[in-house]
């Protein structure tokens, strides 16, 4: 293994991200605190009011409360979830991320509050756990509940939230279809997810990186490089250039800036721009030193993509290093689907440059996949 590539924690790590979500979860429990005892004392006078004989007085106040908890009981039940959901998810730690929000999806469709963003929310981050662990497909039937409720939109809802929330559930499910090889598909609903954000305020609209991203590997697979280039370098002047918006965790702009150096360099190279390809590369090495982890296992194909187009042109070096970045994400997901393509270019690569002694220890942590047993 090439021992370049050595993942740092991040920057302020507790100032930053992790810092966010807590500020943010300071807050739900304040909101919480307040509505509970607001609600309390509304029951009390409501009780009250039957005790005294005023049964109106005490029916109204009392519709009036199991009317809130039908309207807003959903942002204070599921919102703690979805921060700890965040922070969890921040760290990479699937599974955990996953022991915190099925538990609430249960309790979402036993309950009979109302069906809003946050429970949109839910589905839409168990989507994102199956995209991370490779399982497409049930990734897409999470992702495609959570748009279908986050589509109904009420009177009550707060319309920019709603709309930054569906834009990025919508970028969601483009990237699940287009690893299913619905292009099309994929590609209707990036461009929805563009215009959706290109709708909102400025301070918002960075949110457009991600629909960008994927009409980007939607136009790499087409073997469409003009129009690959065109959308990455609108995503660059975004990710340099703006800040995310409020609904996307720093993270999740982190791990989509080195899956755009990844692409960058991957077009450059394929249009023979080896100028502009060694910046994009030695941008990428420099992009996933500064944070633990450096990227996700949605990185994986577009990494090994570029590691064969190095291999190709004999740079093995290069070759290497970007394996190790897919490397160091896949040893953790064994039986993700693509580190099976993973394994066979560091084989290759292993290959061209005499060192098959090393083969025994790439093979420990995919042995599933020599087996076969991926998927199962």
């Amino acid at each position: 293994m090439n021992q370049d590539i050595v993942r740092l924690p991040g920057k302020n790590d507790r100032k930053g991200p992790d810092g966010l979500i807590t500020k943010m979860h300071r807050s739900v429990s304040v909101s919480l605190a307040v509505s509970v005892v607001c609600l309390t004392l509304l029951v009390s006078i409501g009780i009250f009011n039957f005790m005294i004989g005023d049964f109106l007085g005490g029916s109204l106040l009392l519709g009036g409360v199991l009317f809130l908890l039908w309207l807003h009981g959903g942002v204070y039940l599921y919102a703690p979830a979805l921060l700890a959901f965040a922070k969890q998810y921040q760290r990479q730690d699937l599974f955990a991320c996953k022991k915190t929000i099925v538990p609430y999806i249960n309790l979402a469709r036993l309950l009979p509050l109302r069906k809003d963003i946050n429970v949109a929310s839910l589905h839409n981050a168990v989507g994102v756990l199956h995209l991370h662990n490779g399982e497409y497909e049930t990734a897409l039937l999470a992702l495609e509940e959570a748009v279908a409720i986050a589509e109904h939109k009420s009177f009550f809802d707060r319309k920019e939230v709603n709309n930054t929330i569906f834009a990025t559930m919508l970028s969601n499910l483009a990237l699940a279809k287009m690893r299913l090889g619905m292009i099309d598909e994929a590609e209707e609903l990036a461009v929805k997810s563009v215009r959706l954000w290109q709708e909102q305020k400025p301070t918002l609209r960075s949110g457009e990186l991600f629909p960008r991203l994927v009409l980007s590997e939607i136009a790499i697979e087409r073997g469409d490089l003009t129009v690959a280039d065109h959308e990455l370098e609108r995503a660059r002047t975004i990710a340099e250039m703006e800040t995310p918006p409020p609904v996307v965790h720093p993270s999740s702009w982190h791990w989509a800036q080195t899956g755009l150096y990844i692409c960058l360099t991957h077009v450059k190279l394929k249009k023979n721009d080896e100028e502009n390809a060694l910046k994009y590369y030695t941008k990428l090495t420099e992009h996933v030193l500064s944070y633990q982890p450096s990227c996700t296992s949605l990185a994986i194909r577009s990494a090994v993509k570029l590691a064969e187009e190095y291999i190709n042109r004999q740079m093995y070096d290069k070759a290497e290093v970007i394996l190790d970045i897919a490397y160091l994400v896949g040893s953790s997901l064994p039986y993700h689907p693509d580190n099976e393509h993973l394994l066979e270019v560091y084989m290759t690569l292993l290959q061209k440059t005499d060192r098959l002694h090393e083969l025994e220890d790439l093979r420990r942590w995919v042995r599933p996949v020599l087996l076969g047993l991926v998927g199962q």
